[in-house]
């Protein structure tokens, strides 16, 4: 085991100076350490795997040198979250090799300093008392430990999937409305999902509407009836207890795309006009419709949201990638699309330009707002789903 616990050390120092200079070489371009790199890190990992499960069976293993290393590799396997969240990849890269170089250094130092001069200088010494607790404490952590990386993970993934439109935390699920503007034209992009709180969408129904404004609404329409299993998710809503999108009201004008064309927008009118600013499903690829169309009708023959979500993942993890690439196309960016010429048209006749659309979509329009000019002035968070009022 001393050998072994040398190894390890050693190879933890490698691999932080590897990559550390490896992050280094990668901000100009240079990639020349990235197959060595990977393979050491590896090795490492491995090593540290091992080693781990040493300590459970030797008491003498210095914890408090061998610990943070093991626990460092870990932490860095999983994504380093929740770092991702607040940095960009290549910071990330070189903070990371930069403080594993310096904990492999450190715990070199402090071993020779304890053991005075004399590295790893450790017996070998069994205990079932002490591995049973060592068993037994890791048993107890371990779900703790999970749940708190996979909801580190999913809030991780919300938030930059949305560019923080999305917020998961620990009493619910929070959408962000921001307000930009230029001059007197304002622009709101207002994130929404399709199933929450009555309370979410009642507060949204009281807000979205204002004077001298227009909601850009989303909405795919089906003017040739393709859509076999209109997918409802009503039902989806009421699996879990929540309200549907369905089921927000807008008192405004309903206006059609042409009537859009033709607007021109009195002085002292009052009345919001809305109008559906999204593609017509003849619009997509025969492959996203037969997606939507299988989708509803795994959420017509489901009896609870956990068969709905078994069923549908088991049918879609089946399709090339190529496939859910191009479905996602068709969903997001086409549509992302078409919303933004209804934004240029919009924005020639109103003072105020209303987007509630899914949080997914926000990035690529705020994207093109913040392109046009516009500047961000104000926001606001809601919670559309609170996790205690769940009826599962």
């Amino acid at each position: 085991m001393k050998l072994y616990s040398k190894i390890f050390v050693l190879a933890f120092v490698l691999d932080g100076g590897i990559s550390f200079i490896d992050a280094l070489l990668d901000s100009v371009d240079i990639h020349s350490l990235m197959m060595i790199r990977s393979l050491i890190a590896n090795i490492t990992l491995l090593l540290g795997l091992v080693m781990y499960f040493l300590i459970s069976i030797n008491r003498q293993l210095p914890k408090k040198i061998l610990l943070p290393l093991i626990l460092f590799i870990f932490w860095a396997a999983l994504s380093a979250l929740p770092l991702p969240v607040y940095l960009d990849n290549q910071n990330i890269d070189v903070i990371i090799s930069f403080i594993q170089l310096l904990l492999g250094i450190y715990a070199i130092y402090w071993d020779l300093k304890i053991n005075k001069g004399v590295w790893q200088g450790v017996d070998y010494s069994f205990s079932f008392k002490y591995s049973g607790l060592f068993l037994l404490t890791n048993l107890l952590l371990f779900p703790v430990v999970l749940s708190f990386y996979l909801y580190a993970a999913l809030s991780m993934s919300a938030t930059q999937e949305t560019a923080g439109f999305m917020r998961l935390s620990l009493d619910g699920l929070y959408l962000q409305e921001r307000h930009y503007q230029k001059g007197e034209q304002n622009i709101r992009l207002v994130a929404m999902i399709h199933i929450g709180e009555k309370e979410y969408y009642e507060d949204l129904s009281e807000t979205l509407i204002e004077k001298n404004a227009v909601i850009l609404a989303e909405g795919v329409s089906d003017s040739d009836q393709l859509l076999k299993n209109a997918f409802k998710m009503d039902k989806i809503a009421d699996f879990v207890g929540l309200s549907s999108q369905h089921e927000m009201y807008l008192e405004g004008n309903f206006i059609s795309s042409e009537d859009l064309d033709n607007k021109v927008l009195e002085s002292d009118e009052k009345m919001t006009d809305i109008v559906r600013a999204d593609v017509d499903i003849n619009q997509l690829a025969p492959e996203t419709l037969n997606f939507l169309n299988t989708l509803g009708e795994h959420i017509a023959n489901s009896n609870s949201i956990v068969e709905w979500m078994l069923s549908f993942y088991q049918w879609s993890a089946s399709l090339p990638v190529e496939t859910m690439t191009a479905i996602n196309h068709d969903i997001v960016d086409k549509r992302n699309q078409v919303l933004l010429r209804y934004l240029a048209i919009a924005l020639t006749k109103y003072n105020t330009v209303v987007i509630p659309w899914g949080a997914l979509h926000m990035p690529a329009f705020e994207q093109a707002v913040i392109a046009q000019g516009f500047s961000l002035v104000d926001s606001k968070e809601r919670l559309s789903i609170d996790w205690v009022t769940l009826d599962f």
